[in-house]
């Protein structure tokens, strides 16, 4: 049976002081008290120890607790007296001597009410709530809890509403309101997490897990135990911890995974016992039963049933483990016991019982929800007349406020004003720098290439001419043939040079337009294939296509055409006769990539790096006697950047090179 986590909303505050013999603790904490000069500093520092060893140690909780309550009489220092005695009741909640907390809690309780102390009583409230929850008495757990959710209400204290919403929440599950459970479980979370209350939340989230569980959402349930096992182990909260071992067992039960339920039930099981919590181990006990009694292992499932039996207080778990042990005996065909542990059961399930103690629970849940609703027409009503008053404040303030707005969005109008005027003189004077810088550029890159790479070309045309204009008598035909191809070399060498300058001046001035459409790239490479088809003869070189069905890409038709022309061109002029190109089309997620390759003269990463940036020209490039500007790879790449491509470059020296350009698909 699972038992759900009461919050206590213990915070530090606690109950007169009775004298206790004075308690030896391990050596590594007597060294630092005795670091320590002043009584009130030891004890303060003893009162911060107890959060730390309350949920891992509840011995050595009890003796810093004695020894800071010695400390104390001894030193006459009364202010600690509370906070020392209700700590010493909550460790015996913890320890499940349950009379002797409530008893300590008492005794406090009558001094909180004498002197007033609004936040006392709530917390000493809350843990009698607790001690009675732990046995199973619903009734006055709820009657409780209700009191002093009512005080933190008076208080406005939203820290400890977390808490005690968590305990409400657990109320309403025992009703079996399992949806009106969970919104207080939630609330609790919302509380703690706006309140950083990080190694309490492992309660609130363990609580929703089971209404989860109640309502048979089971992937919920096992979701909310688990972020509650993560919680309780960073925590080290070893008495949560057990309860998320044992409702994820009991999950799995629910699941009919008996091997997984074992496996966690056997786990709460050893916690259990190791922080001696018997109302806990009793109900694993007897969940742990059931799995085994599925599982056909009947003796073992007899002897855990009868120790929970033997140590159950509650009425619920020791009606659920007459049970179990019913339907074990039967099974070992010990009719005798079957039947007298059933009577048992049906006594424990008197019909009277259950319908009195339905109608108490039901009066009390009745008698919160009026409350509650008063509480908050009563809020209400002060919230009215609060914003009343805060009106008619707002009021008066709000034509001065009016004025000095005014007055203010003058000034900052005028600011802004001067600023953006400033700003936009700034901007057209920086863009006007850049366009003259980039014109400068331009008109330097012009120069240099008509001065040197177009005047190279022309002059060689202009030799040619005139050498056969003064020989042209004493030439033989192959000689006036080899002039003729050297002459249409050269001519074309100027034409590609010019059509290329002039694209490229024209694409630095913006005046290049970009019209992009859907287009199949093959049909581009054919096209250029055919224009380059006689240049390629000459050399005896093959250009080879592969492409992909059905690719198309988003692309210029006049931009491409100029990128794939030069690339292959370039291609052509750096290869060696009888030298293949192969380009190819393939499609790569949303893109569309045309790779050239060539078996060229190659080059090195550096001078891969110099000639996209324009800084190295074709016969720079070693191995090669090729004469060229650069320009067109120039053209290339930007070209590429501005139909959204991207151009990779890769090459080896002596092995070629390949050129890789991809753009987006066509939608």
């Amino acid at each position: 049976m699972k038992k759900l986590v009461v919050i206590s909303l213990f915070i530090g505050l606690l109950t007169t002081g009775s004298i206790a013999q004075k308690v030896t603790l391990p050596d590594s904490l007597e060294q630092q008290l005795d670091q320590i000069t002043s009584d009130s500093a030891k004890v303060a520092y003893l009162l911060n120890l107890f959060p730390v060893y309350l949920r891992v140690d509840s011995d050595l909780t009890s003796d810093i607790m004695l020894r800071a309550r010695a400390l104390a009489t001894e030193a006459n220092l009364q202010q600690f007296g509370r906070n020392i005695d209700v700590k010493i009741g909550i460790n015996y909640v913890y320890q499940n001597q349950l009379d002797t907390a409530r008893t300590i809690f008492n005794v406090v309780l009558e001094d909180a009410i004498s002197a007033n102390d609004s936040v006392l009583i709530a917390t000493i409230v809350t843990e009698i709530g607790i001690t009675y929850y732990n046995e199973f008495n619903d009734a006055k757990a709820l009657e409780y809890f209700v009191k002093a959710y009512f005080v933190l209400k008076d208080l406005r204290d939203t820290a400890r509403l977390g808490g005690i919403s968590n305990n409400i929440g657990i109320m309403f599950d025992s009703f079996e309101e399992f949806d009106k459970a969970k919104s207080y479980f939630f609330e609790a979370i919302k509380y703690k997490l706006h309140m950083g209350d990080s190694a309490r939340l492992g309660s609130s989230y363990h609580n929703l897990g089971i209404a989860y569980e109640e309502l048979g959402e089971l992937d919920s349930a096992l979701y909310y135990f688990n972020i509650a096992t993560g919680l309780r182990l960073k925590f080290h909260d070893l008495r949560g911890l057990t309860k998320s071992y044992g409702s994820i067992g009991l999950v799995h039960l629910h699941r009919q995974q008996y091997d997984s339920a074992q496996y966690y039930l056997e786990e709460a099981i050893q916690l259990d016992e190791e922080i001696k919590d018997t109302v806990a181990l009793s109900s694993d006990l007897s969940t742990y039963a059931e799995v085994l009694y599925h599982q056909s292992k009947y003796h073992e499932a007899q002897q855990a049933v009868l120790r929970s039996i033997s140590m159950s207080k509650g009425v619920e778990t020791k009606k659920m483990a007459y049970k179990m042990l019913g339907d074990i005996s039967e099974k070992l065909m010990d009719y005798k016991t079957s039947a007298e542990v059933r009577k048992k059961y049906y006594e424990l399930s008197d019909s009277v019982f259950v319908a009195e103690k339905e109608a108490e629970l039901g009066e009390l849940r009745v008698s919160f929800e009026t409350e509650l609703k008063d509480l908050q027409i009563s809020e209400l009503e002060s919230e009215r007349k609060f914003q009343e008053l805060k009106a008619e404040q707002a009021e008066r303030q709000r034509l001065y406020f009016l004025v000095g707005l005014f007055l203010l969005l003058i000034v900052v109008a005028v600011i802004v004003f001067l600023y953006r005027a400033k700003s936009k003189s700034n901007t057209k004077l920086e863009k006007a720098n850049h366009q003259l810088k980039q014109l400068n550029q331009t008109k330097n890159r012009l120069f240099s290439i008509i001065s040197h790479d177009l005047k190279s070309p022309l002059s060689s045309f202009h030799l040619i001419t005139k050498s056969l204009t003064d020989n042209w008598d004493q030439l033989e035909k192959d000689q006036l043939k080899d002039f003729l191809i050297t002459l249409r070399d050269s001519s074309a060498n100027v034409r590609d040079m010019m059509d290329n300058l002039l694209k490229w001046a024209l694409a630095q001035t913006d005046q290049l337009q970009y019209e992009p459409h859907s287009l199949d790239p093959v049909d581009v490479i054919t096209k250029v294939k055919s224009q380059l088809h006689s240049v390629a003869s000459l050399k005896e070189m093959e250009i080879n296509i592969e492409h992909e069905q059905s690719l198309r890409i988003e692309a210029d038709r006049a931009f491409l055409e100029i990128i794939i022309r030069n690339l292959v061109s370039n291609s052509l002029k750096y290869s060696d006769v009888q030298k293949r190109i192969d380009v190819s089309v393939t499609s790569e997620a949303d893109k569309g990539v045309i790779s050239i390759q060539d078996q060229g003269v190659g080059m090195d990463q550096e001078q891969i790096d110099s000639l996209l940036n324009g800084s190295l020209v074709a016969h720079d490039i070693q191995n090669s006697t090729e004469k060229g500007t650069g320009l067109g790879l120039l053209l290339c790449k930007e070209l590429v950047v501005r139909m959204n491509g991207r151009m990779e470059v890769s090459s080896k020296r002596n092995e070629g090179t390949i050129f890789r350009i991809s753009f987006p698909k066509a939608a």
